[in-house]
C-alpha cells in the first residue's frame, strides 16, 4: 500500500487532534498523561524516519518528564513504555539524552518492583493473620498492601488482596465493607 493510499498524513492529523484533546483533561490525570505519552511516541516515529536527532533527544527528555509525572499514577502503563525504551537502546547507545532516560526508567522499574514485592509480602502476612483468627490485624495488613499494589502491573496481586480483605471484613461481621 502506498503512502497516499494509506493517508498517513491525514490519519496522523486526526490522531494528534484526538490525543491533544485528551491531554487537556486535567480532571483525569491517568488518561491525560497516557494520551500525552501516545502523542509523544507518535511524534517520535516520524522523527525516527527523518533521522532528526535533535527532535528525538527532545522526545527523550519529554518522556522522562512524563515518566516522572506517572510516578504516583497507579493505572499508568509504565512497563509497556519501559520496554519501548529498552528496545531503543540498540539504536541510541551512547546518546546522552537517551542514557538519561534509560537510567530514569531503570530506577523507576526498580522502585515499582520493590513496591510490588512489599505489597506481596503484606498480602501474605495479612492472609496469615486471617487464618490465625486475627481479623482486624489482617484487614490492616491487607489494606496496607493495596497501597503498594495500585500500579497497573500488579493488578492481579491487587485483586487477590481485595478478595482476601473482603473475606476478612466478612469474618469481622462488616458485611457492608466486604
Amino acid at each position: 500500500i502506498s503512502e497516499g493510499q494509506a493517508k498517513i498524513n491525514f490519519r496522523s492529523k486526526i490522531i494528534k487532534k484526538k490525543l491533544s484533546e485528551l491531554v487537556k483533561q486535567c480532571a483525569r490525570p491517568n488518561n491525560s498523561l497516557y494520551a500525552r505519552t501516545l502523542l509523544v511516541i507518535h511524534e517520535m516515529q516520524f522523527y525516527l524516519i527523518d533521522k532528526d536527532l535533535p527532535k528525538i533527544e527532545e522526545i527523550f527528555k519529554e518522556l522522562g518528564e512524563i515518566f516522572k509525572e506517572a510516578n504516583n499514577l497507579g493505572s499508568y502503563p509504565f512497563e509497556s513504555y519501559a520496554r519501548i525504551v529498552v528496545e531503543l537502546g540498540d539504536i541510541f547507545t551512547g546518546n546522552a539524552a537517551f542514557e538519561e532516560l534509560y537510567d530514569l526508567v531503570q530506577d523507576e522499574l526498580l522502585r515499582r518492583n520493590s513496591e510490588g514485592e512489599k505489597g506481596s509480602l503484606l498480602i501474605k502476612r495479612g492472609h496469615q493473620k486471617l487464618k490465625a483468627g486475627r481479623t482486624y490485624e489482617a484487614i490492616r495488613f491487607l489494606g496496607k498492601s493495596q497501597t503498594y499494589l495500585i500500579k497497573d502491573e500488579y493488578s492481579g496481586e491487587l485483586a487477590r488482596s481485595l478478595a482476601i480483605c473482603g473475606q476478612a471484613y466478612k469474618e469481622a461481621g462488616l458485611l457492608w465493607a466486604a
